[in-house]
């Protein structure tokens, strides 16, 4: 079991951190918090932006399967849900908490922190080993 701690929580600067991250991830744009009238991609939105503001640690049950896989993800409450990445493409997942039952909108803040979690490994991944350059 592969266990990875995923903490999104800005370490720099607001503006500095977001700057890093642009070239990463797009902005997550939310209607103002009085508004009720949602949408279902404003929705999804809020769970993306809890996640990446969220603190999580993320384990693989089965590092065999970095992507396809099931994952326990414990969450800044203390408690741990099981998360199912199906697929990526067609949006298939799956998630015990209860957030994930009720919205019908077919994911929440633990799918979404495991899909940018393997996100973020596998742009750290693609930039390759890290060389050392010695001058002298």
């Amino acid at each position: 079991m592969t266990e990875t701690t995923a903490s999104t929580k800005p370490k720099k600067t607001k503006r500095a951190s977001q700057a890093a991250a642009g070239a990463v991830e797009s902005e997550i744009s939310l209607p103002p918090a009085h508004d009720w009238r949602t949408t279902d991609q404003d929705e999804i939105n809020r769970r993306r932006l809890r996640a990446r503001e969220g603190s999580f640690v993320i384990r693989n049950a089965d590092a065999r399967f970095p992507v396809f896989s099931n994952f326990s993800v414990g969450s800044g409450s203390g408690l741990t849900y099981t998360v199912e990445i199906r697929s990526v493409a067609e949006r298939q997942f799956a998630c015990t908490c209860q957030d994930f039952r009720k919205n019908g909108l077919g994911t929440c803040k633990h799918v979404e922190a495991v899909l940018l979690h393997r996100k973020r490994a596998s742009n750290a991944s693609s930039r390759g080993p890290l060389r050392t350059v010695r001058r002298g």
